[in-house]
């Protein structure tokens, strides 16, 4: 398995539809073989479809952020906003605005205990978006003052220099912590953790990690098939919009 896109609906939760991305024929001859199985107490649906590939070069094309690369959008970067501020709220303040993509060109940043840290960064179409947007500075969302600005090209490189990995294999009784020691002894600088949860909202087997350099990278790599606790973890480098997804369902 070269991917896997999980599909979220206008409430940023998951929508019961994935695609996935194969290496060969024979991998993909192998999955149609799954069609009408179980995953829990529901069949799957399994078929070939291109699909998938309109969705991520759409998904690519909204998640752009640097506005060097795409000089005709505009990034925002509002910080100050209530830790509860989903992306339809975020939207919504900024009245009058075309932002990219609807709510997929409003991202919203996670601190390290993986819930929101005040900070969120808005695609938007045209200058006059822009201007608009910046109307809204000083301005109120539910309890909170919202400061807007233009997104800097220092903050696009924040931004853009983040690698992601997914830990697999982990207690359901594992915490953010357990990864964060974990991590730390093997010397990986990370940013952010998710603990993703399964179908029932609890804890699954899998957490996303967002580290700091390609180097620590590498040295996450290396920590494939050790163990936390009694436990042997799977590590894997994995893309942005996964850990993306994986902090949506978290926090649904």
């Amino acid at each position: 398995i070269l991917k896997i896109l999980i599909i979220l609906n206008a409430h940023r939760k998951p929508s019961g539809t994935a695609h996935v991305w194969v290496s060969s024929k024979e991998d993909l001859d192998r999955a149609l073989l799954c069609d009408k199985e179980l995953i829990g107490p529901r069949y799957i649906n399994v078929s070939n479809t291109n699909e998938a590939l309109e969705i991520e070069r759409k998904r690519e094309q909204t998640n752009d952020r640097s506005t060097s690369a795409n000089p005709k959008i505009f990034t925002l970067k509002l910080s100050g906003l209530p830790w509860s501020a989903t992306c339809e709220q975020i939207c919504d303040f900024l009245f009058g605005c075309d932002v990219v993509g609807g709510l997929e060109g409003v991202i919203i940043e996670m601190g390290e205990r993986g819930i929101p840290n005040g900070y969120a960064f808005v695609l938007l179409e045209t200058t006059a978006d822009f201007e608009t947007a910046l109307k809204y500075n000083k301005q109120i969302l539910g309890d909170r003052c919202v400061s807007i600005e233009k997104m800097t090209r220092k903050d696009e490189e924040v931004q853009e220099d983040k690698f992601c990995i997914m830990l697999s294999g982990l207690e359901k009784t594992a915490t953010a912590k357990d990864v964060s020691d974990f991590l730390s002894d093997g010397n990986v600088k990370h940013v952010e953790i998710i603990r993703s949860v399964d179908e029932k909202g609890e804890p699954s087997k899998n957490a996303f990690i967002k580290i700091e350099s390609e180097e620590d990278l590498k040295l996450a790599l290396n920590l494939n098939e050790t163990l936390i606790g009694n436990r042997q973890i799977d590590v894997f480098q994995v893309n942005l919009d996964l850990f993306q997804e994986a902090m949506n369902e978290a926090h649904a």
